[in-house]
């Protein structure tokens, strides 16, 4: 039997993943109906088909007939990088504002992956986003918040559509229902407050018309147990609702709300990345890209705005294109879905590249150069700290014009320089060449200029002396044996990095990996020992392909079940790293297959640490404690994880990090049952989708990796600056035609911050008049008053929420500890 007490309503919120019909919208003309759109992007393409309809669409939004998430589509939060999240509502949010009468979205909808990011609720709480459903999660109500302590009221209704199908039932069944949910949520509210939400929401439903059930409970006077004895009862008010109105509703009455904290691991990680190599690998590419074409931009803009205007609409199209693959990845005719996704990220990564080329060649034409000391070459640096990397520059040459090259500096100093994959002329000199060397100190958003010095002289003879066994510099002692690297030795630290007494160091193993990439599983699907192999097993020798002045390269080349790995490990003999590269060649395709690296970490019971957008997850310590429903894992215990660009384990004493080029990776052995760390690149799995009528993920063909390897001592911060750096090489351009106005000196930052915990994840021109915008994050969890310095006079700074609104007037950057801040300021040449 059901208590009954007085209560003053039931909500019920219909969500149309579908849009508007003719059908519906003539429904609104007549009816008390509003249903909810998950979000901005389908009100754009909606409104491309039908441009007409704006009025109406603004007039059915403004009145809350409908309503309209407030983010760009509805996306795995761990496969975007922190612009990526942001311009969710720069393309969501604020899009809709200006395009349907100030329209102001306070709801986030992200209903079907079973994941959070840990920064994400800070995201939305500073562009204005107060509130989020989501499912596939405990049924509750309650607040997330994220590592800064910004928070945003969260309602989800359980596992995904329960409500819809109970109220898809008989009117008995519906009413009983009802009642049971307003028991239910009592827990929540005050009985005489209890404001109980029924979400009607399904895959591609239309909007369902509920008004017989709604006439039917608000008639319904008495209520009978099993015996058929009944009796009279007040029911609460059952009307129907949009978000808008009800997640502010059940905030102001809710009475029992708990708050939890940090990242949800996504249990769907291997359909993102190990599933869809090729396209992931474009989206995270774009991910650096398209920022860093936005702060040369910004620059030349700054330079000169009339001969460079902002490429506001450009810019608009690659975001678009950059975050337009949303959850849907496979699922029915799931192969015509991918190949869209792909095509937009392929298109982001092309323009983002071809807009920072653009930028960065119109600063080098700016650049007074001295024409003595030969062809110059202009490094761009789009991170927001100085940095020592190795670059590789082409040229082409004329015949007899050189028979060696020397880099020199802006200042005539000979640096050290290596010469690969040269071709010559019948005269012994050189047509074209790559020429690798050491930039020193480029400096944050600027850039430095170094030249070729073409020469007749013989090139200087190698003077590195190198075995196959073991290679030594100033920082590592590296021991190879047939079938991979035993050891690196780190001579700074004193300590051996790794034991290999299982897996070699960077060692590719292959393993059966039976599973798809999303659905209604509890916990990460692991692969299995059946037909494993790895490298090791088969003993491949090592060569030396390079050698030189600045770096030795080392190959191994082995075929393993169903592919062939080729391997190269380079040194740079004046830095502390090495280089990975690593190639899966003509795999087949086989079905349930999975590919890793390995680098088992000599440390008892590290501390596993990774990135995350704007932000690190400590294993073990920032995640919440359990999603609940039927996600019952520990979240702590859930791996492999989606990462951003780097992954580590520490101790008291030591950090390695490890750079990646995919998606996700894991410390757990799967191999073995020790508790051995092992750090691992999810490289590849050839799964299926979960739709039992979609695609297969087989990617056949030759994939390409690259991850680079340090170690620091505990704490310091190097080692994800090397990593970050990896995955944002510095941009050359080399001898660009020199302008009438080349004034600018040799070297420049352009932007800096004067702490090292911050960083720069964009700057941009503003969205709404002709000031400049950067967005900073502390990395470190310090609170931190920062200036601002730059190239050009800055004045008028203001800070502003994430997507540029609510300006304030402010002397300096403020930045709390963990959080994300956004400022707009006037800068002039």
């Amino acid at each position: 039997d059901i208590a009954w007490v007085d209560r003053p309503e039931v909500c019920i919120i219909l969500r149309d993943t579908l849009l508007l019909t003719p059908v519906i919208k003539d429904a609104f003309e007549s009816a008390d109906y509003g249903f909810d759109i998950e979000d901005g992007l389908m009100l754009r393409e909606y409104l491309d088909r039908h441009p007409e309809a704006q009025n109406k669409l603004t007039t059915l939004l403004n009145k809350k007939r409908i309503s309209v998430g407030a983010s760009y589509n509805c996306p795995y939060e761990d496969m975007y990088d922190a612009e990526d999240l942001v311009r969710q509502f720069y393309l969501g949010k604020k899009w809709v504002k200006k395009t349907f009468g100030g329209y102001d979205s306070k709801v986030y909808w992200n209903v079907d992956v079973p994941g959070k990011t840990m920064q994400f609720p800070q995201i939305l709480k500073k562009a204005g986003v107060d509130y989020m459903i989501i499912s596939r999660h405990a049924k509750g109500m309650f607040n997330w918040e994220s590592p800064d302590g910004s928070s945003v009221f969260t309602y989800s209704p359980g596992f995904y559509g329960d409500d819809l199908v109970q109220l898809s039932k008989g009117m008995d069944q519906k009413i009983k229902y009802g009642a049971e949910q307003v028991s239910y949520w009592d827990s929540y509210f005050n009985s005489s407050n209890n404001i109980t939400p029924l979400l009607s929401s399904y895959d591609m439903i239309p909007a369902i018309d509920y008004s017989d059930f709604i006439e039917s409970w608000n008639d319904f006077d008495s209520v009978k147990n099993e015996k058929g004895e009944g009796k009279s009862v007040y029911l609460p008010k059952m009307e129907v609702m949009t978000v808008d109105e009800y997640m502010p509703l059940a905030k102001k009455n809710a009475t029992n709300i708990k708050t939890i904290r940090g990242e949800r691991p996504n249990v769907w990680v291997y359909i993102h990345g190990p599933a869809h190599h090729e396209a992931l690998t474009a989206s995270r590419e774009a991910s650096k890209l398209l920022p860093a074409s936005e702060k040369f931009l910004s620059v030349a803009h700054t330079l000169d705005p009339i001969k460079f205007p902002y490429p506001f609409k450009t810019l608009d199209e690659a975001w678009q294109s950059k975050i337009y693959p949303d959850h849907g990845w496979g699922g029915h005719d799931g192969d015509v879905t991918d190949a869209l996704f792909k095509e937009e990220l392929v298109k982001s990564r092309m323009m983002g590249q071809n807009l920072l080329d653009k930028g960065t060649e119109f600063i080098a034409r700016r650049i007074k150069t001295k024409e003595d000391l030969g062809i110059p070459v202009a490094l761009f640096n789009s991170l927001s700290w100085q940095r020592t990397d190795p670059v590789t520059v082409s040229v082409a040459l004329q015949k007899g014009e050189a028979k060696r090259l020397d880099i020199v500096t802006s200042k005539k100093k000979k640096v050290a320089s290596q010469i690969t994959n040269a071709e010559y002329y019948n005269d012994g000199s050189i047509k074209n060449a790559e020429v690798t060397f050491i930039a020193k100190d480029v400096p944050s958003i600027g850039y430095s200029t170094y030249y070729i010095k073409p020469s007749l002289k013989a090139p200087d003879a190698i003077k590195q002396i190198v075995s196959t066994s073991n290679y030594e510099n100033d920082a590592y002692r590296i021991t190879f044996e047939p079938g991979g690297i035993s050891q690196i030795y780190d001579k700074e630290l004193k300590r051996n990095l790794f034991k290999s007494d299982n897996l070699k160091v960077g060692e590719v193993f292959t393993m059966y990996s039976n599973g798809n990439g999303a659905g209604e599983f509890g916990d990460i699907q692991q692969p299995f020992m059946e037909d494993f192999d790895k490298v090791s097993l088969h003993n491949p020798e090592w060569s030396i392909i390079d050698n030189g002045a600045v770096f030795t390269t080392y190959r191994i080349k082995q075929p393993v079940l169903h592919a062939v790995v080729e391997q190269d490990i380079t040194i740079y003999h004046e830095l502390k790293r090495v280089l990975f590269e690593t190639r899966l060649l003509n795999w087949t395709g086989e079905l349930y297959r999975e590919f890793r690296t390995a680098f088992p970490i000599a440390m008892d019971s590290p501390q596993v640490a990774y990135e995350v957008p704007f932000g690190t997850v400590k294993v073990g310590q920032d995640e919440i404690e359990t999603a609940g429903n039927r996600y019952t894992a520990l979240c702590k215990d859930v791996h492999p994880r989606a990462i951003m660009d780097w992954i580590s384990a520490s101790d008291n004493e030591m950090t390695v990090t490890l750079s990646s080029s995919v998606a996700a990776a894991d410390w757990i052995n799967p191999t073995s049952d020790s508790d051995d760390t092992v750090l691992q690149h999810v490289l590849l799995a050839s799964r299926t989708s979960c739709h039992w009528e979609g695609n297969e993920y087989s990617q056949g063909g030759s994939h390409y990796y690259h991850n680079i390897l340090t170690s620091y001592e505990a704490g310091d911060i190097k080692g994800a600056r090397i990593a970050k750096q990896q995955n944002e090489p510095i941009q050359v351009v080399i001898n660009a035609d020199k302008s009438a106005k080349a004034m600018l000196p040799e070297s420049v930052s352009f932007f800096n911050v004067d702490k090292e915990n911050i960083i720069v994840t964009t700057i941009k021109k503003a969205e709404d008049n002709e000031n400049l915008v950067v967005r900073v994050y502390d990395a470190e969890g310090q609170s931190t008053t920062a200036n601002l310095r730059s190239f050009f006079g800055i004045k008028g700074i203001e800070h502003t929420n994430i997507i540029e609104e609510n300006p304030t007037p402010v002397s300096k950057l403020d930045v709390t500890k963990f959080s994300i801040e956004t400022f707009r300021f006037k800068a002039k040449k």
